[in-house]
């Protein structure tokens, strides 16, 4: 029974901390949509020279890293819907459990670290 706690325990914090990511995440994709010059303003059909580049450039950053928020978001969302199913923890390749120690730096981690390293040998 200790361990079936110990492991509720651990699922809600989990959860927590997960929600709190998501909504963390949330925040930032709109800060910078907020803040894309691109977005925030139609161009002009005459501009400074240099500052259409500049535009751009701060806009391609800001996808890139709004890409990379969604990546992350949509992982949060689905470890948060296997915690719901009861299945979070288990590896999507191969089925076995996720290390503890990996879930704890990685709460996102869809595989176990044998699998995720033949994945990033592909």
């Amino acid at each position: 029974m200790g361990t079936k706690l110990h492991s509720d325990i651990f699922f809600t914090q989990l959860s927590r901390t997960l929600t709190d990511k998501q909504k963390q995440i949330e925040e930032q994709m709109k800060n910078i949509e907020a803040e894309d010059s691109i977005l925030l303003e139609s161009l002009p059909e005459v501009s400074e020279l240099g500052e259409d580049a500049w535009k751009a450039e701060a806009h391609s950053k800001a996808v890139a890293v709004s890409s990379s928020l969604q990546g992350l978001s949509l992982l949060i969302k689905k470890s948060l819907h296997k915690i719901s199913l009861g299945t979070y923890g288990l590896c999507d390749k191969c089925g076995y459990s996720i290390e503890l120690e990996r879930l704890q730096a990685a709460p996102a981690a869809a595989l176990c670290i044998t699998c995720a390293t033949i994945a990033s040998k592909l």
